[in-house]
């Protein structure tokens, strides 16, 4: 989400990483660099802060962690000092999983929150309904002072158009007509989902997909992840235009551009290689956002290629691929290894593949 201000426009992002840990070593730190925001929060972080050693320069972070190890938890990521910073909020049974941060700007409140998801059987409806009642109450009394940003895995589809099988899953946690109804409740409460906002009718936009039934592969998602804000922001908001194929392996080109950081001919031609050498070449305009998790990956290594390296780096680079994309991506891999004379040095947890493509 792009957020304007009088003095300049400020770039958010959010993204429940699922383990912060095992997303660092999954291009977390070349997402950054690509993303370029000013603000990023993070929910399911499932980590204390010294439990990762990372170089993010130019960011302040703020760590919200859960009393139980590996469980919840959030960060908040900003190149823009925030004037406090608070963590959790209400009664004491809302405040040792490290679900929320608020941190005030200026002109502005930033809450980051991991909503608690009602488990299966609903076995947490009761209390999920009354963390709903109280964040609220929680957030109207901060937009009395001023206005709020309110983003992060909110654990519920709100509409229909916002889950490709509503019919079936129905009455499941983050679908329950109670959940909904709240989120109903909280937007008739002054406040605005910037997306359904922008785009009222869009179809297939998710932000979650199960690991079951090829869910990605059939786009059978949910949208469960928001951008909500009050009301009075909204003049002020904008979408952030898609990153294509070439704009990311363009980022590549990055430490030789200079102060000017303008492209030369000689910098295009190398993301032409890197594009045609990686086999991204027929996608250089598709939308990051809609490529599988292989396709993804193979853009990645584009980008790491139009830094002319000649040696690469890579750490489990087909963890939570289908099989078909594993083999796709050790096989160009060798390719690069064998055709370009390029030297891997890889990790592998697969002892049949790594003996296989060493």
């Amino acid at each position: 989400m792009i957020f304007t201000r009088e003095d300049a426009p400020m770039k958010l992002v959010s993204w429940n990483v699922n383990g912060l840990r095992a997303c660092l070593g999954k291009g977390f730190l070349d997402f950054c660099a690509v993303a370029d925001a000013d603000i990023i929060c993070l929910q399911e972080t499932k980590m204390r802060p010294e439990q990762a050693d990372f170089d993010l320069p130019g960011y302040h972070r703020y760590w919200n962690s859960a009393d139980k190890a590996g469980y919840s938890g959030t960060a908040v990521f900003t190149r823009r000092q925030p004037l406090s910073v608070t963590y959790d909020f209400g009664i004491d049974e809302h405040r040792h999983e490290g679900r929320v941060i608020t941190a005030e700007y200026p002109d502005f409140y930033l809450v980051c929150c991991y909503t608690p998801n009602s488990k299966d059987q609903l076995a947490r409806l009761d209390y999920r309904m009354a963390w709903e009642d109280d964040i609220r109450d929680y957030l109207l009394d901060l937009d009395a002072k001023k206005p709020v940003v309110y983003c992060g895995d909110l654990n519920v589809a709100h509409q229909e158009i916002d889950i490709k099988n509503p019919g079936p899953n129905r009455r499941n946690p983050g679908f329950t007509d109670e959940e909904r109804e709240k989120m109903t409740k909280l937007l008739s409460s002054g406040f605005v989902d910037t997306f359904r906002y922008l785009y009222p009718d869009k179809t297939g936009a998710y932000s979650w997909w199960s690991y079951r039934f090829n869910a990605r592969k059939n786009n059978a998602g949910w949208r469960i992840d928001y951008f909500i804000v009050s009301d009075r922001l909204m003049p002020q908001v904008r979408d952030v235009p898609a990153i294509t194929v070439e704009s990311l392996v363009a980022h590549g080109r990055f430490p030789y551009l200079g102060l000017s950081r303008r492209m030369r001919p000689e910098d295009r031609q190398k993301v032409a290689e890197a594009t045609r050498a990686a086999g991204v070449e027929d996608w250089r305009g598709r939308d990051l956002r809609e490529l599988s998790g292989g396709e993804r990956q193979r853009a990645y290594i584009a980008m790491a290629l139009a830094q002319n390296t000649r040696i690469l780096f890579l750490d489990e680079p087909t963890t939570y691929l289908d099989i078909r994309y594993q083999i796709e991506t050790l096989e160009l891999i060798r390719k690069l290894n064998r055709e370009y004379q390029i030297t891997i040095v890889m990790v592998l947890h697969d002892i049949n593949q790594a003996i296989y493509f060493s």
